[in-house]
C-alpha cells in the first residue's frame, strides 16, 4: 500500500523519534521511502533535530550498573526464591534422564482421556441412546426382554441363544 507525502512524513516522524537520523537503524523495508522523504526541505529540518537529539544522547556517559545491585534488586521481588536451582533443559534432554518422562506421558495421556469419556458417557446418559432398546442393564448379566440373559461373567449367552 502506497502512502501519500503526508502519510510518509508523519512515518518519518515516527521512525526519527524510535530509530533516531541514521537510516541504517531504520526498518529495512521502509528505508528507502524514508531517505526519499528525509530530503525533502521538512524532511531535512526534522533530521537536524534527530541528528542533535542523536549527538546529545551519544556524549553522555554509558551508565553502569553498580556491583550487587541486581542481586538487591532480585531479592526485593516478592515471592523470589534466590537461591533457586537453574535447570538447563538442553543437558536433560541431551543425557537422556526423561527417557522415563517420554515413555509414560503418552500412556498417562491415553488412560486420562479414557477415564474423561468414560465418566462423560456415564454421566451423560448416552450409553442409553445407543444400546439397543431390548436390553435391561443390572450388575454382571444383562437381561434382554425376550428373558434370555447375556453373562458377562463368561462372555456369552446362556444356552448358546443369539440375537
Amino acid at each position: 500500500m502506497k502512502m501519500n507525502n503526508d502519510e510518509n512524513m508523519k512515518r518519518l516522524e515516527l521512525v526519527l523519534d524510535a530509530y533516531g537520523a541514521d537510516p541504517q537503524r531504520w526498518p529495512a523495508d521502509e528505508r528507502e521511502t524514508l531517505v526519499r522523504e528525509a530530503k525533502s526541505p521538512e524532511g531535512l529540518a526534522l533530521m537536524a533535530e534527530a541528528a542533535g537529539i542523536d549527538a546529545m544522547l551519544n556524549a553522555l556517559p554509558q551508565p553502569v550498573m553498580p556491583a550487587g545491585a541486581l542481586e538487591r534488586m532480585m531479592a526485593t521481588v516478592p515471592g523470589r526464591e534466590t537461591s533457586a536451582e537453574i535447570v538447563d533443559f538442553s543437558k536433560v534432554r541431551k543425557s537422556g534422564k526423561n527417557q522415563m518422562f517420554r515413555e509414560f506421558v503418552p500412556a498417562a495421556v491415553a488412560v486420562a482421556a479414557c477415564l474423561v469419556l468414560g465418566v462423560m458417557l456415564g454421566t451423560s446418559q448416552l450409553a442409553e441412546q445407543y444400546l439397543p432398546a431390548n436390553m435391561v442393564v443390572a450388575s454382571n448379566d444383562t437381561t434382554l426382554q425376550d428373558g434370555s440373559v447375556l453373562d458377562l461373567d463368561d462372555g456369552g449367552f446362556e444356552d448358546g441363544e443369539v440375537l
